[in-house]
């Protein structure tokens, strides 16, 4: 199983080679980015050079508790050692961590296997037997996820280096993100196996994908409402909603645009997994017939029905009660199989938050929760982590 395992994630994170048509398409776009974004103004005092003790000191309170890494050190460790250096008057913790910061700069982070993870697969849905039905959780080790907080700190987001290029961004940051991300390598562990390492690609997404929305902003003309700038487009991860005029864009040439950029990314846009909603009065919905949608694999709404957006449906509370339903029976079915493998208080504790909990936070956030959920679920995750008669703070 680590062997299948590994070898799925080594196709999966491995680039294809560029044919040269894509090699032409993707300078091609890259020359548009820079033209755009050319004569933009730089932002002001933009964060550069070395760290500061300040941002160091900061990283205090993004320092949770974390899942074994391949060095078996969790962030834990670190807070002990800090309070055990002052107790003692020895060299604070933190300034030597903002030392080794300037000797990462100096001498780059491709040492000592600084940047090695360790992939940890969660049963997701489907086949249990399909190693593309699980999700990928990859821990790094502790120092190595402190360092890239103070680069995230310089930067909202990494940004691929070619598009980091052609934006203008400092070159400062350009190296350190280019280090960051070279030669990073993980294992896939399945129980207490661990697969050999291979190099994993860099985990740099949403800024990537900046030309698609580049290109889809200048294509489409939006909806306005009462004279208000108009809506075009709104992108979350890789989570993606247009809004269209029926007088002003045309959907073929916007599914051109979504086709033709996307293959000089080297992404996919999932037309099959794409709802199509008609806004607007009455009439006009009666009046628009589906072969003016002209999107191959997409779905036609019926008039006024709720859309969903990253699972959760806008427009109707009524439709969120299935969601719940269908979130309490996957807690159910994850708890059944957790406890049949068995797991230490700590992974229990880890699971929880990533597979159980966190498929209600965004639900709980647009749609609410009814309350009988609320106390099942509740007591589902809490008697799954504490046990029946554990003493374990809750």
């Amino acid at each position: 199983m680590v062997e299948i395992a590994r070898s799925y994630f080594v196709d999966l994170h491995t680039p294809e080679p560029n044919p040269p048509e894509r090699l032409a398409a993707k300078a091609a776009l890259l020359e548009e980015v820079t033209q755009a974004y050319s004569g933009l103004p730089p932002p002001e005092d933009p964060a550069s050079g070395p760290f500061t003790a300040e941002e160091v000191q900061a990283i205090r309170k993004r320092m949770p508790n974390t899942a074994p890494s391949p060095d078996g050190i969790q962030y834990s460790f670190w807070k002990a050692l800090a309070a055990q250096a002052k107790e003692q008057d020895l060299i604070p913790f933190w300034d030597t961590l903002l030392a080794l910061t300037s000797d990462l700069r100096a001498h780059s982070t491709d040492r000592c296997r600084f940047k090695d993870a360790n992939i940890s697969l969660f049963y997701k849905k489907g086949d249990p037997t399909l190693t593309k039905n699980y999700r990928p959780i990859s821990s790094m080790n502790t120092d190595c996820k402190m360092w890239s907080n103070l680069i995230n700190g310089h930067t909202d987001l990494p940004w691929l280096v070619s598009v980091l290029t052609a934006m203008g961004v400092c070159k400062d940051l350009i190296a350190m993100v280019k280090d960051h991300t070279h030669r990073c390598r993980a294992c896939v562990r399945i129980n207490s196996g661990y697969s050999s390492p291979f190099p994993l690609s860099c985990l740099l997404y949403a800024f990537s994908l900046e030309p698609l929305g580049h290109q889809l902003w200048n294509k489409i003309h939006g909806i306005s409402v009462l004279n208000l700038p108009p809506a075009k487009l709104m992108m979350y991860t890789d989570d993606t909603n247009l809004f269209l005029s029926a007088a002003r864009d045309n959907i073929e040439e916007v599914a051109n645009c979504l086709e033709s950029t996307s293959y000089a990314i080297g992404c996919k846009f999932n037309l099959d997994k794409t709802d199509v909603l008609l806004v607007g009065s009455d009439r006009h919905k009666a009046t628009t017939q589906e072969d003016r949608v002209q999107l191959p694999g997409a779905y036609m709404l019926a008039p006024r029905s709720p859309l969903r957006v990253l699972r959760v449906w806008i427009g109707s509370q009524v439709q969120a009660g299935p969601r719940w339903a269908q979130i309490l029976t996957h807690t159910k079915r994850l708890i059944g199989q957790w406890n049949a493998i068995g797991a230490s208080v700590q992974n229990r504790v880890l699971i929880a938050k990533l597979l159980m909990q966190s498929q209600c936070y965004y639900l709980l956030d647009r749609n609410g929760i009814p309350p009988k959920t609320l106390t099942k679920l509740s007591n589902l995750i809490n008697r799954f982590v504490r046990r029946r008669y554990s003493l374990l703070p809750y």
